[in-house]
């Protein structure tokens, strides 16, 4: 959960709706976590890279009308601890609704391949990238949107793999449960 005095009356405009809720919780979360810079951003929020405790971690910016997504990847990555190198959430305010978790590194897998890689490195990668899939259906959770962007790559002094982390769990799903998608808009 956030900090109490993290909570404070949220800025609204003329209309009474929030006021850039994105900024409204980097501002009023600065006592907790430091924003370095903006990591990403998908359909259901934005990732960045902040200070927190006086460690790097990631903070997700979950978009208001994705408030049940948000409560179910919490849910789905407190699930796994770890597994698969997925990141752990290190607290999360559901009023904003927004999380903090670990942050995994900067190398995603479409970028390790992109620089020139010996044929064996490539396959400890997939070894490792499948050792932590199998890791994160142990513990029931089915992806549902694996992709290199979703994968990163820990390397040593060197650029040699050394592990994999299965990141963005906004789409995962217990095996059996379906996920509802949307015609393409065009």
């Amino acid at each position: 959960m956030c900090p109490p005095s993290a909570i404070k009356e949220r800025p609204r405009g003329e209309s009474g709706v929030i006021v850039n809720l994105k900024a409204y919780v980097l501002l009023h979360c600065v006592d907790y976590c430091k924003c370095l810079r903006a990591l990403g951003k998908g359909a259901c929020g934005s990732v960045f890279l902040v200070s927190y405790s006086g460690a790097s971690c990631a903070l997700k910016v979950v978009k208001a009308s994705k408030k049940t997504a948000f409560t179910r990847e919490v849910k789905i990555m407190r699930r796994l601890a770890g597994a698969g190198g997925a990141p752990l959430v290190l607290a999360a305010c559901p009023e904003m609704p927004a999380f903090i978790m670990t942050y995994c590194g900067k190398v995603t897998l479409d970028k390790f391949f992109k620089q020139k890689q010996e044929f064996g490195t490539c396959i400890k990668v997939v070894r490792l990238l499948a050792k932590a899939l199998q890791e994160v259906h142990a513990k029931g959770v089915v992806h549902c949107d694996l992709k290199s962007n979703n994968v990163l790559v820990d390397v040593d002094a060197d650029g040699k793999p050394t592990g994999v982390h299965i990141i963005d769990f906004g789409l995962a799903r217990r095996p059996g449960k379906s996920l509802k998608m949307r015609a393409p808009e065009g």
